[in-house]
């Protein structure tokens, strides 16, 4: 497992190398990371990561590990199986859902990262533009439908759809926990 630590604060990181150094890797570039330890107190601005996201904080903010972090609660963070969590490996052109990666093609991952990096719904027509610079609804169809058969196996409504505003995420996979 490679971990990018984001801080300002040479403690909390260096306290992180030393108790991840035996169970992870510590990378420098967010492209290999996947797991991104990100201190919200930092000045440094948050990047668009797509794996799974730890957030520190000194102040209460919802959706962030209180610091100081008590010794171990970081690697339990980072090993915990967040199972409904969808998350895309950069470099890797896959995604790891429900605990199992799952190798997308080069369309199926620019589709799912752009649905996935969207708040609400994608419309078909910046799908065609962003994905492929121009497409027919056909290829769309075809598409989603090859993502659906590959992340919707167990009966799990993983991609929303709508007639009027085109294709989502369930935020049910998207906003767990730390990810």
């Amino acid at each position: 497992m490679r971990v990018l630590i984001l801080s300002c604060d040479a403690y909390l990181i260096r306290k992180a190398e030393l108790e991840l150094s035996a169970d992870a890797e510590i990378v420098t570039d967010i492209s290999l990371a996947d797991v991104l330890i990100y201190d919200a107190d930092s000045e440094i601005e948050m990047p668009k990561f797509h794996g799974k996201m730890i957030k520190l904080s000194r102040m209460e903010i919802p959706g962030t590990e209180a610091l100081p972090i008590e010794r171990g609660r970081l690697l339990k963070l980072i090993k915990s199986d967040n199972t409904a969590a969808l998350s895309l490996l950069a470099g890797e052109r896959s995604v790891v859902f429900k605990g199992k990666k799952i190798k997308l093609t080069s369309h199926e991952y620019s589709l799912l990262s752009l649905l996935m990096s969207s708040t609400g719904y994608t419309s078909r027509e910046e799908i065609a533009s962003k994905v492929w610079g121009d497409a027919t609804d056909g290829l769309i169809n075809i598409y989603i439908h090859y993502l659906r058969e590959k992340l919707e196996s167990d009966g799990d409504k993983v991609i929303l759809s709508s007639r009027k505003y085109g294709y989502k995420i369930n935020e049910k996979y998207t906003e767990v926990g730390l990810c």
